[in-house]
């Protein structure tokens, strides 16, 4: 499902990423928990995500009385 003015802002974000000179010295850190719905303009050229790090969710141990 989107969210109105999602595709905007994600354009906005993109054609800031692809406005940066190679040297600039920007880190953009990038957090999803649906790495399945990055949109594929995202991570299709080369030099937007030059990165990906994926930490494992760890499951809680309840302690039952």
């Amino acid at each position: 499902m989107r969210v109105p003015g999602e595709e905007v802002l994600l354009n906005k974000l993109l054609n800031e990423m692809d406005g940066l000179r190679e040297d600039a010295e920007v880190l953009f850190i990038l957090t999803t928990n649906r790495p399945d719905q990055i949109a594929p303009a995202l991570s299709s050229r080369p030099g937007r995500i030059d990165q990906a790090i994926e930490f494992a969710c760890q499951m809680r141990r309840v302690a039952r009385s």
